[in-house]
């Protein structure tokens, strides 16, 4: 698990991807799973419903949620340029309230579907 220094619930996932869906496309990009955990000011502030909203057109699969230690996780998993982009839209739009991103790359799960708040 490295460091960077970077500065289920009714919120479905807008395209209706799974990781069958997202399986097809691991022919042509690698499937990953990354898990963030954000650190600083980030709950209270929308930062989950703000993650679903940058989500929107990304093939992404996973969830965001509240830990009791004030983190937001995000455990999201797809196409490596489609998680990727995910995490730094993320970054770009709650810069102000992050302090810390830890990330951790983890195995694909099989069955997920849809990117969504978990409580």
């Amino acid at each position: 698990m490295g460091t960077l220094l970077l500065g289920e619930s009714a919120f479905p996932f807008v395209s209706s991807g799974s990781l069958d869906r997202i399986g097809l496309m691991a022919n042509q990009q690698e499937v990953r799973r990354t898990v963030y955990r954000y650190r600083g000011h980030v709950q209270g502030v929308g930062f989950r419903v703000n993650a679903i909203q940058q989500a929107r057109g990304l093939q992404v699969v996973g969830f965001v949620r509240n830990e009791p230690d004030g983190d937001v996780l995000m455990d999201v998993q797809g196409p490596r340029k489609e998680v990727e982009e995910l995490a730094k839209r993320v970054q770009s739009s709650m810069s102000l309230k992050i302090n810390e991103v830890l990330i951790d790359q983890r195995d694909p799960l099989p069955d997920r579907e849809g990117f969504k708040i978990r409580y």
